[in-house]
C-alpha cells in the first residue's frame, strides 16, 4: 500500500459513494415531478448545507462519548484484534511503519475514503430517506442497523479465539449505537452531514495510528 494505490483506491470508492447518491437523487426528483412538488437540489438533498456554532458544539459533544466508548471497545478491550486482523486498514498500517508516508495516508483513508464516502452513503442516501418516510426513531434505528452490518464482515477477519459471542454482541452495540448518534447529529443538524463527516473522519484519524502503533492494555 502506498500513496498512490491509496487515492486511487480513494478517488473510487468515493466517485460510486457520489454516483450512488446523484442516481438516487435523479430518482427523487421524477417521484415529486409527478407529484408536482418542488424538488431539492442535489447538495440540499444529500446533506452538503452549511452549519452553525451550535452543530460544531454538538459534533465534539457526540465524539468525545465516542472516543470514551471506543477506548474501552477498542485500545482497551477485546476488539482491538478484530480491528488490526490482516486484511483491515489498520493491519494495512501497521505494515508500512512510522513514517510521514504513512500519516498521509492515514489522513487520505480517513477523512475521503471512509470519513466521506460512508457519510454521502449512510447518512446523506439511507438515513435521510428512511427518516423522511418512517419518522426519526424508525427510521434512524434502521440506519443504525445497516451500518452495524456493514461492519460485521470485520468478525470474520479474526481468528476462531477471538470471535465468541461477547465479541460479537460487543461490536454489534458499539456500530450501532454509533450509526445512531450519527444519525441523530445529522438530524440535529437540519440534515447536514458535514458534523458527521467530522466526526466520522476525526474519529478513524485517531485511532487508526493508536490502534495500530501503542501496545494493548489488556
Amino acid at each position: 500500500m502506498d500513496i498512490t494505490q491509496v487515492t486511487i483506491d480513494t478517488v473510487f470508492q468515493l466517485s460510486i459513494a457520489i454516483l450512488l447518491s446523484i442516481f438516487f437523487w435523479l430518482l427523487t426528483r421524477v417521484v415529486v415531478a409527478v407529484q408536482r412538488k418542488e424538488p431539492e437540489g442535489y447538495l440540499q438533498w444529500v446533506g452538503f448545507t452549511p452549519i452553525g456554532a451550535a452543530s460544531l458544539r454538538l459534533t465534539l459533544l457526540v465524539m468525545s462519548f465516542l472516543l470514551v466508548l471506543s477506548v474501552f471497545t477498542s485500545v482497551l478491550g477485546p476488539l482491538r484484534d478484530i480491528s488490526s486482523a490482516p486484511g483491515t486498514v489498520i493491519y494495512q498500517v501497521q505494515q508500512l511503519g512510522i513514517a510521514p508516508e504513512t500519516f498521509v495516508i492515514i489522513f487520505i483513508i480517513a477523512v475521503f475514503k471512509t470519513g466521506l464516502s460512508e457519510e454521502i452513503v449512510f447518512r446523506g442516501i439511507i438515513a435521510k430517506r428512511l427518516i423522511n418516510w418512517f419518522g426519526f426513531q424508525v427510521g434512524n434505528l434502521v440506519q443504525a442497523l445497516i451500518f452495524m452490518a456493514a461492519h460485521i464482515p470485520l468478525l470474520f477477519l479474526a481468528g476462531p479465539t477471538e470471535l465468541h459471542a461477547g465479541i460479537v454482541a460487543l461490536l454489534v452495540t458499539r456500530m450501532t449505537l454509533s450509526g445512531w448518534l450519527l444519525g441523530w447529529l445529522c438530524h440535529r443538524s437540519g440534515g447536514s452531514i458535514l458534523p458527521c463527516w467530522i466526526l466520522h473522519s476525526s474519529m478513524n484519524a485517531i485511532f487508526y495510528p493508536i490502534l495500530a502503533f501503542t501496545p494493548a492494555v489488556l
